[in-house]
């Protein structure tokens, strides 16, 4: 099987989340004032029923090419005085059926998939 385009080893993984521990604990010292969450975690099942949720929606309620997924960070919003976790979601791509263009903007009211599971702990680096 081919490696899929994109692919990373570990250790540059290992990079990237370390490339982001500044950042991290900025957030977490003068944002949130907690340890903040740095990622999500979700089935293969969640994604895979996402993935095939994406594709309908897309094709039969909103007339689009489905091409892919973008991914962005939030934050959740704050509750009962204390600032809310850090969360990624993930929304789907892609062009309006007939529209001859090969673009991948986000789908306009397309679902998107949030409420992964929070890092154990809620700051840990990876690899978990």
């Amino acid at each position: 099987m081919p490696i899929p385009k994109g692919t990373i080893k570990s250790t540059e993984a290992s990079k990237l989340d370390k490339a982001f521990d500044s950042r991290h604990t900025l957030i977490s010292t003068n944002i949130v004032k907690r340890p903040d969450n740095r990622s999500s975690w979700w089935s293969l099942k969640d994604l895979e029923d996402f993935i095939a949720h994406a594709k309908d929606q897309a094709a039969n309620d909103l007339k689009y090419d489905l091409n892919g997924f973008r991914m962005y960070i939030g934050a959740h919003e704050d509750t009962g005085g204390q600032a809310g976790y850090t969360t990624i979601l993930m929304v789907p791509t892609g062009e309006k059926m007939g529209s001859g263009k090969t673009g991948n903007p986000d789908i306009p009211l397309a679902d998107g998939l949030n409420k992964g599971i929070n890092g154990q702990p809620p700051e840990a680096n990876y690899p978990q």
